[in-house]
């Protein structure tokens, strides 16, 4: 039948598997964050003049690959990889529309959506400090 009618087709989005592909993209990018910071302090704490001046000149950091301080860019590239990969699957997470006057029609996974991705800045910090040490 689909053969002869392809708009009939119908295909399944493995919606669970998207959103815990998502979960886990959402957790290298916050490791990867830190690891930026990380960097980018040890950087700007450097003898190195030029390495101090890696986190406010993206060209002079750009140009770090030269030499054996290229950690934070290689994180930085690292970092736009993934967000491009996990920018793709955000179109297929849009949530579904709530019919706000039936109780029944918000769910966990609506709830879980409303819910801020970012870490607060107390627990990067945290983090943070334990790679440092």
């Amino acid at each position: 039948m689909m053969g002869s009618h392809p708009e009939l087709a119908i295909f399944r989005r493995f919606g669970a598997m998207n959103v815990q592909s998502m979960l886990y993209l959402q957790a290298e990018l916050v490791h990867l964050e830190l690891q930026l910071r990380e960097y980018a302090r040890d950087d700007e704490q450097s003898r190195d003049p030029e390495r101090r001046a890696f986190s406010l000149n993206w060209q002079k950091l750009s140009e770090s690959t030269t030499n054996s301080d290229d950690k934070q860019w290689k994180t930085m590239l690292r970092i736009r990889e993934t967000l491009k990969e996990y920018s793709k699957l955000i179109p297929e997470a849009k949530p579904q529309h709530i019919d706000k006057s039936r109780p029944g029609s918000i769910t966990a996974e609506h709830v879980s959506e409303a819910r801020p991705t970012q870490p607060s800045r107390s627990r990067v910090s945290r983090e943070l400090d334990e790679i440092s040490s």
